[in-house]
């Protein structure tokens, strides 16, 4: 489930490693200016700054999001030009907490809790389809079957008066198919209503498991966690990361999905 960015680092963020620091303040100066810059104080920019850090405080292995990761990955040939030996990122633990919504609507729809974080309207969508009542959409579907077989018999007589009728034919049972679907979709769409006016805070799950599309701990404060769980939290979570740890040395990385 880690979203890690295809380039973390933009072309500009590469160009330079450098900014120059004058009466205290930053700015960015090109390769040459900076070796040609021996009287201005100098300081790392992002893309450098890996390689400074290990270089001054050489570290064995560090814990990383998904986006240190990769930006550390586009780093790998400035640590080998300046012969500086990277420290080993090691991805770091991750969760995110299910309120006691997701859980029943995991309960209500036998999705799986993956399904349920990054595609909870999905997941909606599929449960409403599922409480639809049977006969409604079985009668549409058998509608729909008898209309398609009355325009291919259409379709084959009407080769007798002329040979492009047939694709006026086809034209109309593709908007025949068009006109069922939205049927479909709106018998669903009822259902689903109900299914919303019932469980109102299904609905805003998407707003809670993926906060602006980002992960919880990004958006979530660890207030609310503390909140559900108390005081037994910190030893939770500890033992989270130790199970962690241990998957790790096993080669698997997972994102954890925890009940609150």
């Amino acid at each position: 489930m880690a979203r890690v960015p295809d380039r973390a680092l933009t072309d500009a963020a590469l160009d330079s490693f450098v900014f120059a620091v004058e009466d205290g303040v930053r700015h960015k100066i090109s390769a040459a200016e900076a070796r040609g810059a021996a009287h201005l104080a100098l300081s790392p920019s992002v893309a450098l700054r890996p390689v400074v850090q290990d270089a001054v405080l050489p570290t064995v292995a560090m814990a990383c999001g998904p986006g240190e990761i990769a930006y550390l990955l586009q780093l790998r040939e400035v640590f080998d030009g300046l012969a500086v030996r990277a420290a080993c990122p090691v991805p770091r633990f991750a969760a995110t907490w299910l309120p006691p919504a997701a859980v029943r609507l995991i309960e209500a729809s036998g999705a799986d809790a993956a399904d349920v974080v990054t595609s909870s309207d999905a997941v909606l969508h599929e449960l409403a389809k599922r409480s639809v009542p049977g006969a409604p959409l079985e009668v549409l579907e058998r509608a729909h079957r008898e209309a398609i077989a009355g325009l291919e018999r259409v379709s084959d007589a009407s080769r007798t008066v002329d040979a492009s009728l047939p694709q006026m034919v086809e034209s109309a049972r593709t908007k025949l198919d068009f006109q069922y679907q939205r049927l479909r979709e709106g018998i669903v769409g009822k259902v689903r209503k109900k299914v919303e006016h019932q469980h109102p805070e299904w609905l805003r799950l998407r707003y809670y498991l993926l906060p602006g599309d980002k992960w919880q701990e990004r958006r979530l404060a660890s207030l609310e966690v503390a909140a559900y769980r108390g005081k037994s939290l910190g030893g939770e979570i500890a033992d989270l990361a130790a199970d962690h740890a241990r998957r790790l040395t096993g080669h698997v990385l997972e994102h954890f999905v925890v009940e609150l």
